[in-house]
């Protein structure tokens, strides 16, 4: 199955793809901002069948709510390798998120990887307890198999922002280009330095896909490193890597978050209860 076969309401006009996206896959006000950049890139892939996602550009606007998402796919460039495709993401004409897909026209076995990152020892998912999401902040918890394997864990005043964690998505789906987005938009980075946690909305993501993920999905679920790179007062910046079961670098992310609130609310002593 699919990222796009869990929306059974989805329907396509032309370039538009429309679908309801339910309230149990919000993360604090809005919808998790990694699953709409996921399903804006398997919209982009599915204009050009065949061809690999090499890369997602998202930026988020606004937050949003509960009614239908129009996801618009036009082609920007189509040259005899590589081709971009924009997308815009909207709810009653009001622009959600934007994002530009790079994708290559190639033979499968042209992505063979020659060199990748190896994932670094972990504990198998088997032996690693699900890590519980508040789900008053986070519906989307249901949706996110997180089960903690190395590094720190989140809001532990840990001294390292570090976090190992195998990641699955419920119910389970192909590791494709657009759940390879959506798994690497983890919790902040900064979360194991915090002793409660802050909301960090994400403004601005990029994912690289290491993968051929069209023709190979990545076999679940996936082991992914997140480290935050810097923090300020008000904004944060994090790196994740996700590597599939079979130990194949998948895909490489950087964000950047807007912290609200600033990072002090949830500094220890400084936090409330």
């Amino acid at each position: 199955m699919q990222l796009l076969d869990l929306f059974a309401d989805r329907s396509r006009s032309g370039d538009t793809t429309t679908l309801t996206i339910p309230a149990d896959w919000n993360s604090w006000q809005g919808r998790h901002g990694g699953l709409v950049a996921g399903l804006a890139a398997d919209v982009a892939a599915a204009t050009w069948p065949g061809a690999a996602v090499k890369a997602v550009s998202a930026h988020f606007g606004r937050q949003s709510d509960e009614g239908r998402f129009e996801f618009t796919a036009v082609t920007r460039r189509a040259g005899r390798v590589v081709r971009l495709v924009d997308v815009a993401v909207e709810q009653a004409g009001t622009e959600v998120l934007t994002a530009t897909v790079t994708l290559a026209a190639e033979p499968p076995d042209e992505a063979a990887q020659w060199f990748a990152a190896s994932a670094p020892a972990s504990l198998p998912p088997d032996r690693c307890q699900n890590f519980e999401f508040d789900r008053r902040f986070l519906p989307v918890g249901a949706h996110l198999d997180i089960r903690p394997c190395g590094g720190a864990f989140p809001l532990t005043e840990a001294a390292h922002p570090w976090m190992l964690a195998w990641v699955g998505v419920v119910p389970a789906v192909d590791i494709g280009p657009g759940a390879a987005v959506l798994m690497s938009d983890l919790a902040p980075g900064v979360y194991p330095m915090l002793a409660a946690p802050v909301a960090g909305p994400t403004v601005e993501m990029t994912v690289h896909l290491c993968a051929e993920l069209g023709s190979a999905p990545g076999a679940g679920p996936a082991l992914a490193s997140q480290r935050n790179s810097a923090t300020s007062t008000n904004w944060s910046v994090d790196d994740t890597s996700l590597w599939d079961s079979a130990g194949r670098l998948i895909a490489q992310a950087r964000q950047v978050r807007r912290i609200v609130g600033g990072i002090a609310s949830g500094v220890g002593g400084n936090s409330a209860a």
